[in-house]
Formats: C-alpha cells, structure tokens, sequence
C-alpha cells in the first residue's frame, strides 16, 4: 500500500520512495518521504455596496503570514459601518493567515445636505433649515441632540441609529426606545436590511393597564407581530431580542409622520394590588435630553422611576426630579393619576428635597452558577421604606427565551423591603427567589458585591435561614426546572465591637453571628444578643 501522511493547515504533503522502487533482484531497503508544501489562502474583501471602498490586504498568503486589513474610502461621500464579522473599525487589527478569509465591509452614502448629529454633539437650528436626510446616534448612554427641530425641513428620511459599546449580542434582551414613529414591516435595519419582526428579531412593548389587571409576570408584554398595529410609537418603552448580533440597530421614520414630539401620556392604570398600579414604560420622545415637566412628585411615585441598564440587564432608581432623560431612553414610572407630560429642554421646576440620598441605597449583585456554561445575575436594591422601593433587577431575559442557561430572578409579591444603610438595626428585606436551572446538579449562589457595613445577606430555604453570603458561596442541590424554595435576606445588624491586635496594633472585630431556628444572633465579648441589640438572658 501507498504510505500516507495527513494534511495539516499549515502543509500539504507529497509522497515520493528514496530510492525509486526498482524490481526485485534482492534485498533492497526503500525510505519513504514526505515532502511538506506550506499551504497558501486567500483573503477575498468585499465592499458593499460595490464600489464603495477599494482595500489594501487582499491577495494571496502562506500559511502564518501575517496580513493587514483596511478599507479605504472618502469620508466625504461615505460612513464606514462595519466588517461582516461586526468588527467597527475600517482598519483592523493585524491578524495571521491560518485559512480563507473572507470578509464584506458596511459603508453608506454621505450625502452633502444631510445632517448628522453624533453621539454627545448637539446642534440647535435658529431658523429654518432644509436637508436631505437626518441621522441621530445614540450609543444607549447618551446621545446626539437636535435643539429646535420644528424649524428642520427634510426632503428625505431621518435616521436613529443605537450603537451600544460591544454592540448587540445575539439571544439577548435590550430596551430602546425611538424618537418617532417606526414602521417595524421595514423601518428597522441592521447593515442597510430591513429585518423581519419575528424571524430577525422580536419586539415587545410594555402593556400597563395588563399588569394592573393581571399582575407583574403575567402578560406584561406584548408581542407587536401580533399586533394589528405594527408601529413603534415615541414615548413607549420596548424590548428587542436578536437572532443575530450586530454593532448597530437603525430605526427609520415612518412616512408622513413628524419628526419632534415633545409629549407622552402617563396612566394611572387602577389595580387591588397597589405594586401592580399605575405602571408605565414610558421613553424620552424629544430630540434633546430634557427633564419632564411638571414637577414630578405630581404624577411619580415618590419622584423615583426605573431606568433600565442594558450592560447589566437589570433597572436602576433615579429621581425623576433632577434626573436628564437621554434622547430615546426608556424608563419605568408609576403614577397616580393619568397625564400628560412634557419633556423639556431644561429644569423648570426646583426639585422638592429628597428624604434620604440615593447613595444610602443597599445595592447588591447576587449571582448563580454551575460553571461558565450556566450563569446568572441579578441586582437589588433598596430604597429608603418599602413604599419607596422596587425590586431591582427583573431580568427581562427571564421571558422562557433560553432554557439551556441557569436563571435567577425575584419570585413573589411578598417581597419585603426595608433596608438601607442608614436603616434601623434589626430592619430587613427578603427577596424571594425563583430559579431555572437546565439540569440538575450543584449550583452557587453568592454575591459579587462586597457586604456594605452593618449588612449582612443571608440564603433562605422555605423560609428558614441557611447561610450568610459573607462566609462564601452557597452550593444548592437543584432538580432541572424551577425551583422556588430559596431566597434572600438582607438584614441591619448592630456595628462590631473591636478590639486590638496584640501583634500588629491593628483593630479586630470581636462579635460573631449565628443563626439559630432562622434567627440571627449576635455574640459579642461573650454575651448573646438579638439584631436590634437586646441582650438574650
């Protein structure tokens, strides 16, 4: 039989006999050799639309050759977008040749009367004004603001386009918000494609007045496929899910319609569970950052409403009073009473005194894994009573889009909470759990957060008190599927007595805590004491 030796991505190998076999006249010793040829690939660059940019680094490579990538092109007439694999740079990083490499770079026409507006850059119009299209950028922290729209004239389209740091992750939940109307049939568009809603990507919207009648979980959001009304309104809050990554989501105006809205409607939304009334995902509508007016204590609950934090999945409690809204940001409030609201260029009110600063908030990150494979998170925090708080950190990918990961989330209605850092000693929360986990096995739950002083987080099951967060993880034995056993505790306890290091001078705590019969107890100088301070005879 013929010798062989397999190929390898770096060499191709031909086969020849040292000698060359000659017949048999006697013993004869032959030698096979395998002659390696490097491999050569080809780097194919693709400029789309055609003609848009021509590239330096397209050819012909040996195998480890190191190659550079650019694509050249006048800013004058075009925007680089992006590379087919979603890098944004027109020219990328140095990268060696270990196969083909095939690549499509996203450019669009620049046409001389549009107007742009980046993120951060601010343009304010005097007078009327005529361009051709117009495109605003946000990057989901801050975005590009258009002062006096009312006196812009377009002759073409306008343009909103979102490109966060890192860019859309496929499979994953985001909040956006459009500062007009979109036609989601073809208004939005990721590399110059209209997507199909529901092939490409989803889209929700916040439904309040179902929350009211049904409870938080059930119905909360609404698919617009399945809607008879398939536009996307300014002022709304809603959610995308990508089948695919990409580093920029355009919304395109709908036809007809105007570009500047400066109002949106609150309801109030009536339910028996005061928790469930009154919510609205509403959004920034304006082409500026602005501040709603009237005074917000006249229709938010406590002045606080939610932002949502898309790098963390989770929501954040603002003051509604002092806090900008970003041009398309969305928001959750609750309110008392129905209205409708401006958003203002500037503050035209004075902010009534908060009770307790935002920054006394117990803030924590709790996580659950199994491995890298199976991670989640979520984030509480708390305000100042509970009538002041919300469950932070309703992880809005908890909608059954993936059942391959764990997931964690809060659980309940009984949800305690109470506790901030200058609450009362022995005051507490408790935050309920519910978690999916895909197989069953051994799962962590812990905090990445450090425990803010005189707090400590306890793991609950069915109610009993387990283990404190501070001593490390929790290792949960848990069946696949939901479980809703555990939960957390957080709890004020009195500030450690120290003494002194004999050795080092240093100060050392000198109180311990137990847990006994779900009770925490303080043991400190020998003596047994409660979380609110009274000594157990």
């Amino acid at each position: 039989a013929t010798p062989t030796k397999e190929n390898t991505a770096q060499y191709t190998y031909s086969f020849t006999w040292t000698p060359q076999i000659q017949t048999v006249q006697g013993a004869a010793t032959y030698r096979a050799e395998f002659t390696p040829t490097t491999n050569k690939y080809t780097v194919t660059l693709i400029a789309n639309p055609a003609g848009a940019c021509t590239f330096s680094g397209a050819g012909v490579y040996e195998y480890g050759e190191e190659v550079n990538i650019a694509a050249i092109f006048d800013s004058g007439k075009y925007r680089f977008l992006n590379w087919s694999d979603d890098e944004t740079n027109a020219v990328r990083a140095t990268q060696t040749v270990s196969d083909n490499i095939t690549l499509t770079a996203y450019l669009e026409a620049v046409l001389e009367n549009d107007l742009e507006i980046g993120v951060g850059e601010i343009e304010e119009l005097t007078g009327p004004t005529t361009k051709e299209n117009l495109i605003i950028t946000s990057n989901g922290v801050t975005s590009g603001q258009l002062i006096n729209a009312n006196n812009l004239i377009l002759t073409g389209d306008a343009f909103f386009d979102i490109t966060p740091a890192g860019g859309f992750d496929a499979r994953k939940w985001y909040a956006v918000a459009v500062p007009w109307q979109v036609n989601t049939t073809d208004g939005i568009l990721i590399n110059g494609v209209s997507q199909t809603v529901g092939t490409d990507l989803d889209v929700l919207y916040y439904n309040g007045a179902q929350r009211a009648t049904a409870g938080k979980g059930n119905n909360d959001w609404n698919r617009i496929e399945n809607e008879v009304d398939k536009t996307m309104y300014p002022g709304t809050l809603y959610m995308i899910y990508l089948a695919h990554s990409a580093s920029t989501i355009r919304f395109k105006k709908a036809a007809g319609v105007n570009i500047l809205t400066t109002t949106l409607s609150v309801e109030a939304h009536p339910s028996a569970i005061t928790t469930d009334a009154g919510w609205n995902g509403i959004a920034n509508p304006a082409l500026y950052h602005g501040y709603i007016d009237p005074d917000a204590t006249t229709y938010t609950k406590h002045n606080y409403g939610q932002k949502y934090k898309p790098d963390q999945m989770s929501y954040d409690a603002v003051d509604m009073a002092s806090a900008p809204m970003i041009v398309g940001e969305p928001i959750f409030v609750q309110v008392a009473a129905s209205n409708a609201i401006t958003v203002a260029t500037s503050n035209p009110f004075s902010a009534p005194a908060l009770r307790r600063s935002i920054v006394d908030n117990a803030y924590y990150e709790v996580q659950i894994s199994a491995g890298e494979d199976y991670t989640d998170r979520i984030y509480l925090q708390t305000l100042e009573d509970k009538e002041d708080t919300y469950v932070i950190g309703l992880d809005l990918a908890k909608a059954g889009v993936s059942t391959k990961v764990a997931q964690m989330w809060v659980d309940r209605y009984n949800t305690k909470l109470c506790v901030n850092t200058t609450a009362p000693v022995g005051s507490s929360a408790t935050y309920p759990l519910g978690i999916f986990v895909p197989q069953d096995g051994n799962y962590q739950i812990y905090s990445a957060t450090e425990m803010q002083a005189g707090q400590e987080m306890f793991v609950t099951r069915n109610g009993h008190t387990i283990w404190n967060l501070a001593y490390g993880p929790y290792t949960a034995t848990l069946s696949a599927g939901t479980n809703n056993e555990y939960g957390l505790k957080l709890i004020q306890v009195p500030a450690a007595t120290t003494g002194i290091d004999p050795v080092t001078n240093d100060q050392l705590p000198m109180t311990n805590k137990v847990v006994i019969d779900d009770h925490v107890y303080i043991i400190r100088d020998g003596e047994i004491y409660t979380v609110t301070g009274q000594k157990i005879q």
